[in-house]
């Protein structure tokens, strides 16, 4: 599989190869941004510590460079939430993702400032014709996000929007359960039971059960 991915890519294998010459030759790595990675166990006797430090030095500029984008964002974000004197909060990253607390008013400003933000927040530094893309995902909470184009985030600007749109999102989530109950071949008892045990409103999909059961 590594062989034929390889294969396909025809310049990874030698950007590995090279990389890890880099690193031996240099003793660090850098990430597109120029932040680097230094590498002592390169020059180390033992091999098993120096066969370690030649997968770090494959993976610190990418991973890195990854990393180098989100708290860059974070930077002028956190800049522009300040001068702007927003009700919003930032309060965590999970990987390459910022998660914020959004005063819904705020919303339809937000989402394509920090998506205009972090797609472009590496061109002072990086020149590329690869467009850069951020994904946006909107919910009550961490746990039960969607995902949203901006297209439909800037129409919600009050709590009821906000609602309405959650609502419309679960709705396609529960339909999208009961497809996947039909296409089992699971009986529409099954389906039932299920959405009593998960607090699904049934009430609001059994036309949709029907029509989906009906196919058969």
């Amino acid at each position: 599989m590594i062989d034929h991915f390889l294969g396909t890519f025809t310049g990874l294998r030698n950007w590995l190869e090279n990389t890890k010459k880099d690193a031996h030759k240099n003793g660090y790595v850098e990430t597109m941004f120029g932040r680097r990675r230094r590498l002592p166990d390169l020059k180390s006797k033992v091999r098993t510590l120096q066969n370690n430090a030649e997968r770090q030095a494959i993976n610190a500029p990418i991973q890195g460079t990854g990393s180098d984008f989100t708290m860059l964002s974070i930077i002028q974000i956190n800049n522009w939430l300040k001068q702007n004197n927003m009700k919003s909060l930032m309060i965590a990253t999970v990987h390459d993702s910022i998660v914020f607390d959004v005063y819904i008013p705020e919303l339809h400003i937000l989402a394509p400032k920090v998506k205009e933000i972090m797609e472009s927040v590496h061109k002072p530094y990086i020149q590329t014709i690869i467009p850069i893309r951020a994904d946006l995902e909107l919910g009550r909470n961490y746990g039960a996000t969607f995902e949203v184009e901006l297209e439909e985030v800037v129409k919600i600007s009050t709590t009821n929007d906000f609602i309405e749109w959650n609502q419309e999102n679960y709705m396609e989530k529960y339909k999208k359960e009961i497809t996947t109950f039909y296409k089992n071949g699971e009986d529409f008892r099954k389906v039932l039971q299920f959405m009593k045990d998960h607090n699904r409103p049934a009430n609001k999909l059994v036309d949709f059960i029907v029509q989906t059961y009906d196919k058969g």
